[in-house]
């Protein structure tokens, strides 16, 4: 918020794993972040467990990047560096 308010040209990176994917609070802080058209990345670090359940278990939908309503989502893999630079 800070960096919009003060016309910053920055963009702030969250990072969350997805263990933390079907928390509320990951929900809201989207949501506002979408309401006030911040200059934020969420970023999923998506091992398939999340405090040891697997994503099966936990999430009807493991697809977390399609979660978000007004917040646009896309699929990377974090382990190949060009696919992360398209991306």
């Amino acid at each position: 918020f800070a960096q919009k308010y003060r016309g910053m040209p920055n963009c702030t990176m969250t990072l969350y794993g997805d263990g933390a994917a079907n928390q509320g609070q990951l929900s809201e802080a989207m949501n506002m972040a979408a309401l006030w058209d911040l200059p934020v990345v969420f970023v999923c670090e998506n091992n398939h467990y999340g405090m040891g359940t697997s994503v099966e278990r936990s999430s009807k939908s493991g697809a977390y990047y399609t979660r978000g309503d007004y917040v646009p989502g896309m699929k990377a893999d974090g382990m190949d560096a060009l696919a992360v630079k398209q991306a």
